[in-house]
């Protein structure tokens, strides 16, 4: 028996059909697993209890970036801390007050200062900078409502934001 040669056609049919099928079956593939919806299970409706809280009739708040940083050098937590701070306060605080937060805050930056040195030396000795940040803004607070407070304004500063937190060596 003699094998009878290839003709160019089948030879070159013969050495792509593999190619083809390989390709076909990949792109087989692909369009399928793209277009296949996922078995994801149903989600849980959880109802919530809403709890009514009695809030007071608080003025509404506006908020003020103090511009001028509070600075203190802490040897217990081994360096200087640099704070930006923001500040909600009540919309009806008067113009005097605000104009002073807004524009002119150096002389609340003594009191904030010593807020701070005082907070991290009630703090206890294994305290660190993430303690410091946690406890700050309520201490500020604080500290501000007794600066600012007026007999017809209790309690202008409503929350203080830290705005910047840098610590340096």
């Amino acid at each position: 028996m003699s094998a009878e040669p290839i003709s160019s056609k089948a030879s070159i049919l013969l050495t792509i059909l593999p190619a083809i099928v390989v390709v076909g079956a990949f792109g087989g593939g692909l369009y399928f697993s793209l277009t296949a919806k996922p078995d994801l299970p149903e989600p849980e409706i959880v109802e919530e209890e809403v709890l009514e809280e009695e809030t007071e009739d608080l003025p509404d708040r506006t908020y003020i970036d103090i511009i001028n940083p509070i600075k203190a050098t802490l040897p217990q937590l081994g360096g200087t801390v640099l704070i930006n701070i923001g500040l909600a306060i009540r919309e009806d605080v008067g113009k005097k007050v605000y104009d002073m937060l807004k524009n002119n805050p150096g002389p609340l930056m003594a009191p904030m200062t010593d807020a701070v040195q005082d907070l991290v030396d009630q703090m206890p000795p294994d305290s660190d900078w993430q303690d410091l940040r946690a406890e700050l803004p309520a201490v500020i607070r604080d500290k501000m409502n007794v600066e600012l407070t007026s007999e017809d304004r209790p309690n202008p500063v409503y929350e203080v934001l830290i705005l910047n937190f840098t610590i340096g060596g």
